[in-house]
């Protein structure tokens, strides 16, 4: 490779390097010589390097300015790795939006660092010959050194631990998990707005791998709160000096709603929404229990406006008593702590029936449950509705708390359908998205 260093452009005196005519043309044969990797290892470490040779490099565009948290930079990466590539132009979203695969002719640009990190320029500023300055490709410029050749799947990041992040992952798309800010900066912002001064927040996983997340005081989103839980980060790798840091596209790129490093995960115990069972019968779900005490009715799986429920009602069953029991499956609270209970109903036709929810550490699992001990439980039921209610009630957070090892859970529907239209209770109940978690 012909390089022009800095030391020999110090010699020649100028203060910043002018443009010479290009000779290069695009053609359809302008395809890729090298790969970024390969580019990566023609550079020299604190060196810049001014490219003479006739290569051609192609990527798609991962990061832009389109939130301001990149100044005058497109990134673009391929399979092998990733490069900045500094442009003297605003509004490049506009041209260079996320997923566009560009061309670009090398000859005549520069690679240089700044803190450290490996980039792509136009020209070359010697104001300072001790830390000379690399400055992006003019605007009128960039058609003759970069090819637009049209969109293309965005790049997926790549997930990295902390401490694997370094010199080859430069400026690539990565993703990193369970990380989280430090608590004290959770009450900050990205960056601060009003001085446009950018910021850096240390950001960690339970292991301590500690990156930073960079935001610039131009970006959008400065003035945001930073998240406060654990979870995803991605973005663009970027180190300053010794300071690997992480510069996220837009929010869109933080997912960290988890609990923090040292906290209990919240554990699923059971889950139901009914949605993927059929409808118009009884309700026979496996491990569940769909017992009639008195009466023949029987809750089941019913459908309305793109959601299904479970549903009960005595409406036309001529029972003189009605009582049903449907029963979840065993639930072990063995290993988790600060369990609760949610589900959400609404009711039709309210005449008196009744739906109640029962725990019981005794019952079999298969037998009778009436001959069982069962307690209730203090939660909010729909009542009292005319026609339909339309909106579902949630019934709050039910603690489960003072119980240990397998319970199951009941709703009881009671009601009663004599040919006396005064003592009818038939009240309609629906019944969905029921939910048990425990902490672990």
């Amino acid at each position: 490779m012909k390089y022009i260093l800095v030391a020999l452009l110090m010699l020649l005196g100028a203060c910043q390097k002018k443009w010479e005519a290009p000779t290069h043309q695009w053609t359809d044969s302008s395809l890729a010589t090298h790969s970024l990797r390969q580019i990566r290892e023609k550079h020299i470490p604190g060196n810049v390097e001014r490219i003479q040779e006739e290569w051609v490099i192609r990527g798609q565009v991962t990061a832009n300015d389109a939130t301001d948290n990149f100044y005058k930079t497109i990134v673009i990466a391929d399979s092998s790795g990733a490069l900045p590539v500094l442009i003297d132009a605003f509004a490049l979203h506009l041209d260079f939006p996320i997923g566009m695969q560009v061309s670009i002719r090398l000859k005549g640009l520069y690679l240089g660092e700044y803190g450290g990190l490996l980039q792509l320029g136009g020209e070359l500023d010697l104001a300072d010959p001790v830390f000379p300055d690399l400055k992006g490709i003019p605007a009128a410029l960039v058609p003759t050194f970069i090819k637009r050749e049209g969109p293309r799947p965005l790049v997926a990041p790549m997930e990295y631990l902390p401490e694997q992040l370094g010199y080859w992952q430069q400026a690539q798309l990565v993703r990193l998990v369970g990380m989280e800010l430090d608590s004290k900066d959770t009450a900050k912002s990205f960056a601060d707005l009003a001085t446009k001064t950018a910021l850096s927040h240390p950001l960690r996983n339970c292991q301590n791998g500690l990156v930073y997340l960079r935001s610039s005081g131009f970006a959008q989103f400065a003035a945001l709160g930073l998240p406060n839980g654990n979870g995803r980060v991605q973005g663009i790798f970027t180190v300053f000096g010794s300071q690997k840091q992480l510069q996220v596209r837009d929010t869109n790129d933080l997912d960290m709603r988890g609990p923090r490093c040292g906290l209990p995960v919240l554990k699923t115990l059971l889950q139901e929404d009914f949605e993927t069972h059929g409808t118009g019968k009884k309700l026979g779900l496996m491990g569940w229990q769909n017992f009639a005490e008195s009466g023949k009715e029987a809750f089941q799986v019913e459908w309305l406006n793109g959601n299904r429920f479970a549903q009960i009602s005595g409406a036309f069953t001529q029972a003189q008593q009605i009582s049903n029991w449907l029963i979840l499956p065993a639930i072990d609270l063995a290993a988790t702590r600060q369990e609760t209970l949610q589900f959400k109903t609404r009711d039709a036709s309210d005449n008196g029936a009744t739906l109640q929810v029962l725990v019981s550490a005794q019952y079999d699992g298969k037998t009778e449950p009436w001959k069982f001990k069962w307690n209730p439980l203090k939660a909010s039921i729909s009542k009292g509705s005319v026609g339909l209610n339309t909106n579902w009630l949630s019934s709050g957070s039910i603690s489960l708390q003072g119980f240990s090892g397998k319970v199951f859970i009941a709703f009881r529907y009671e009601g009663a359908d004599p040919p006396d239209p005064s003592a009818k209770k038939t009240t309609l109940f629906q019944l969905d998205d029921i939910l048990v978690t425990g902490r672990e």
